[in-house]
């Protein structure tokens, strides 16, 4: 899937910041080909967008409204993931426990953190008492 938009947006951070392909490819922990390949139109996953933003300073979530495939893998934002919970009248580290993680981790997706689909399945058969 190519995206020119987040490839500009990504691209201009870089440049803006007078970082080369190669400082970014290193702190994020990819190949220089590979930043070059994203700065083409190539979509990264999210956790790679996540480092990429990070690096350039960027908040993920502004990097991620360029981005088709955040939308398909990421379909529930945090607001809907918290309001599903406190219907369901559960806590945290209750909802946590039941999903088999750590109250933390409810908490960063909660405070905007990508959300696994297969996670937000699972939350929703716990909700509707399936599990």
């Amino acid at each position: 899937m190519r995206n020119k938009n987040l490839a500009r947006a990504i691209k201009k951070l870089r440049t803006n910041l007078g970082l080369s392909m190669a400082e970014v490819a290193r702190r994020v922990g990819v190949s220089k080909a590979y930043i070059s390949d994203i700065e083409k139109g190539r979509e990264p996953s999210v956790q790679t967008l996540a480092r990429i933003a990070e690096v350039l300073g960027a908040d993920w979530r502004e990097l991620a409204k360029y981005s088709d495939k955040y939308i398909q893998e990421h379909p529930m934002s945090a607001e809907e993931f918290k309001q599903i919970r406190l219907n369901a009248g559960l806590t945290q580290e209750q909802l946590a426990q039941k999903l088999f993680i750590n109250a933390q981790t409810i908490s960063n997706y909660e405070d905007g953190w990508p959300i696994p689909r297969w996670r937000v399945n699972a939350m929703r058969g716990i909700v509707a008492g399936k599990k």
